[in-house]
């Protein structure tokens, strides 16, 4: 997990933190899972040639994922929903019903303004950061 001092987020623009977090940040660490942030966007871009056009809220359900390191079926299960339900919203096949998203942002310590807005006020610093950090690298403006 990325830490970093607090008064020094207080300091720096978005612009400028992201310019150093990617100069800086070469690995993103969750729990006993290591993987790099080239390896998201893989994850992230396999979904569609062009991953700006997948619906906003299934980009932000797969890049949550990706950032936590846990697949389609761990990622459900967690939030008690079924995998094949749970696949059809990170394609964007079919809307995430509001109920399914409550019970998702539960079992993951993520918002609906997260998954709705794409507003990251609200989560878990680290998360906010990394979120912020592949959503640039990715050049997503949500």
């Amino acid at each position: 997990m990325l830490r970093l001092p607090v008064e020094q987020l207080d300091t720096e623009s978005s612009s400028m933190r992201i310019k150093r977090l990617r100069s800086e940040v070469d690995v993103t660490k969750t729990g006993t899972t290591s993987r790099t942030l080239n390896f998201v966007r893989q994850e992230i871009t396999r979904l569609g040639k062009n991953s700006k056009n997948i619906d906003p809220v299934a980009r932000r359900l797969a890049l949550t994922r990706e950032i936590f390191g846990l697949t389609e079926k761990e990622f459900a299960e967690r939030a008690g929903v079924l995998l094949g339900r749970y696949h059809q919203w990170e394609s964007g096949s079919t809307p995430i019903s509001l109920s399914s998203a409550v019970a998702l942002c539960a079992a993951h310590g993520v918002t609906l303004d997260w998954l709705y807005r794409g507003k990251i006020q609200g989560l878990p610093l680290w998360l906010a950061v990394e979120i912020k950090v592949c959503s640039a690298m990715l050049g997503w403006d949500d």
